[in-house]
């Protein structure tokens, strides 16, 4: 019987190593279970990760990569992309977070579905002006009312700024 070839062998195979300092863009299969994006259980087999009703074990790529460089991930840790690309497992561009870390680095349309198109402002239509408020540890926090959207979008952020801390987008 053929033996089966290393993991990381099989895994790097199906990466699009560009520079150092770029995304590695996993090129493998995909499926959406919640809309990330994961490699096939049969391909990849029993390391560890939740179970399939089909009893098999699958990890996302971004998680596996993380787990090839760095080893194990500490129950209750995510693996977050600092690069907003969910595609990526370029180990350099990964951070072992907490869940509320990991919601603080969110970048895009996704965070803004609101009025404004601007994360933590919306129009208060009984005030007649932007609203701009940010969400903490469970509990919502008001910025204040502005006339004009970008200063209430900038109030937003300064606020974010001062209690989160893994909000990279916000920091420029």
């Amino acid at each position: 019987m053929p033996k089966k070839r290393p993991i990381e062998e099989r895994f790097w195979e199906k990466v699009d190593k560009r520079g150092d300092d770029e995304c590695w863009i996993w090129l493998g299969a995909t499926i959406q279970p919640g809309g990330g994006r994961h490699i096939k259980p049969q391909i990849y087999g029993k390391i560890a990760g939740p179970r399939t009703p089909a009893g098999r074990v699958f990890w996302s790529s971004h998680r596996l990569s993380w787990f090839l460089k760095y080893g194990d991930i500490p129950p209750g840790m995510l693996v977050d992309h600092k690069c907003h690309n969910t595609l990526c497992v370029n180990p350099s561009h990964l951070r072992l977070v907490t869940p509320k870390q990991n919601s603080e680095n969110r970048e895009g349309p996704a965070i803004t579905r609101n009025s404004s198109g601007k994360r933590g402002v919306r129009w208060n239509p009984q005030v007649g002006k932007w609203h701009a408020c940010y969400s903490h540890n469970g509990k919502a926090h008001c910025v204040g009312f502005f006339d004009d959207l970008e200063e209430a979008a900038e109030a937003a952020r300064r606020a974010r700024n001062k209690v989160f801390t893994h909000n990279d987008a916000d920091r420029f």
